[in-house]
C-alpha cells in the first residue's frame, strides 16, 4: 500500500490494516488480494477506503468496472473488480427452463442451473390456489386470517397515498406510512455510457447503460433503420464494417425489435446445428459468437420492463 501511495506514513498504514483487516481470515484474504493484482475481495475495497478516509489523496473510491457503481463490495471479476449483480452476469449461462442467459439463483432435479424468473415460477412451494382465478400458480400473496391467496396474475397493488407524489394510487408498502407508487419507486442508478451522468438507466446497448435524455436524443437523431434496430451514424456516413451491428457501438434497438432478434437467434441456431453436422468448425464457432451476442442483447431488452408484480411479491 505504500507504493500505491508514498505519502501516507506507515503508521496510517497499519492502523488502516487493523480496523480493516484484525487478524485471522481477513488477514489472509488482504494479503491474497493485494498480491494478486486487480480484482479483489471486499476487505481490499474496505482498506482503500480506510485509507481515504485517513487522508490519502492518491487512492480513488473502488467502482466496479462493469457498471460503474460505488459502494458495493467488489470481487474479482472478467477485467478487474465487479460488484455481485455485475459478477452474476458475467457467469450467466443459459437456463435449464427457459434457455436464456441469465444468472443462476439455483438448480432443478436434474442438476441443471435455473435463473431467478423460472425458480420463482417452478417451485412447487409457490404454488396455491388462486381465491380471485381459482386456478393453482404461483402467489403474490399468501392466504392470512382467512383471506385467500391471490397469484400475481390477478394480484393488483393496493392504493392508498403516495408519500411522493401525493397521488392516490396502487402502492407498494401500502400499509406502512410510506407508501409508494411504481411511478416514484426509487430506481438503481449507473454512470451513462454517453454522458458519463450517474442516472436510472433507460436502455442497455453493447456500449454500456444509456439514461434517459442519451436514449431519446439517440432515437431522435438515429441513422438509418436496419431490420433489427438503429445505426446511430449520421445519415451521410457510411460504414465500412459489414454484419458487425450487434457488437457496434453506434448500434441501438428497442423491444419492439424482439421478434427479429429472436428470428435471428433460431436461424443462426439451425446454422450451428448444420455446420456441426458438416464438420466445419470455424464456420459453428464465428456464429456461436453471433448466438452469444443476440442472447445477451435479447435478455438486455426484455429486462428493461420491470415485472411490478415480481416486485411486489418479493416484498411481502
Amino acid at each position: 500500500m505504500s507504493a500505491a501511495d508514498p505519502s501516507l506514513p506507515a503508521a496510517v498504514i497499519e492502523a488502516a490494516v487493523d480496523v480493516v483487516a484484525p487478524g485471522g481470515q481477513a488477514l489472509r484474504q488482504l494479503a491474497d488480494a493485494l498480491a494478486a493484482g486487480p480484482g479483489a475481495p471486499p476487505v481490499a475495497g474496505r482498506l482503500a477506503l480506510e485509507l481515504i478516509a485517513r487522508g490519502s489523496a492518491a487512492l480513488a473510491v473502488p467502482v466496479c468496472v462493469a457498471c460503474g457503481r460505488a459502494g458495493r463490495p467488489l470481487f474479482r471479476g472478467d477485467g478487474g473488480g465487479v460488484c455481485r449483480r455485475c459478477r452474476a452476469w458475467q457467469l450467466a449461462r443459459p437456463c435449464a427452463s427457459c434457455g436464456k442467459a441469465r444468472p443462476a439463483a439455483g438448480i432443478d432435479e436434474h442438476g441443471r442451473a435455473v435463473c431467478e424468473v423460472c425458480r420463482r415460477r417452478d417451485d412447487p412451494r409457490r404454488h396455491r390456489e388462486c381465491g380471485t382465478c381459482g386456478k393453482i400458480a404461483p402467489v403474490a400473496v399468501r392466504g392470512r386470517n382467512g383471506q385467500p391467496g391471490i397469484c400475481v396474475s390477478c394480484y393488483r397493488l393496493p392504493e392508498a397515498i403516495c408519500s411522493r407524489c401525493q397521488r392516490r394510487r396502487p402502492c407498494a408498502h401500502a400499509a406502512t406510512g410510506q407508501p409508494v407508487c411504481p411511478s416514484c419507486s426509487p430506481r438503481a442508478t449507473a454512470a451513462c455510457a454517453r454522458c458519463g451522468h450517474d442516472r436510472p438507466p433507460q436502455a442497455r446497448w453493447p456500449e454500456g447503460p444509456v439514461c434517459d435524455p442519451c436514449y431519446r436524443a439517440a432515437l431522435q437523431h438515429r441513422g438509418p433503420s436496419l431490420p433489427n434496430g438503429y445505426c446511430q451514424l449520421p445519415a451521410i456516413k457510411t460504414c465500412p464494417h459489414a454484419n458487425s451491428c450487434l457488437t457496434c457501438p453506434m448500434f441501438a434497438t428497442t423491444a419492439e425489435f424482439l421478434p427479429q432478434h429472436h428470428a435471428q437467434r433460431q436461424a443462426t441456431l439451425q446454422i450451428i446445428s448444420a455446420a456441426e453436422a458438416a464438420g466445419h468448425a470455424r464456420v459453428a464457432e464465428m456464429n456461436r459468437q453471433v448466438a452469444g451476442n443476440l442472447d445477451k442483447i435479447i435478455t438486455a431488452l426484455e429486462d428493461e420492463e420491470p415485472d411490478h408484480k415480481e416486485a411486489a411479491a418479493g416484498a411481502l
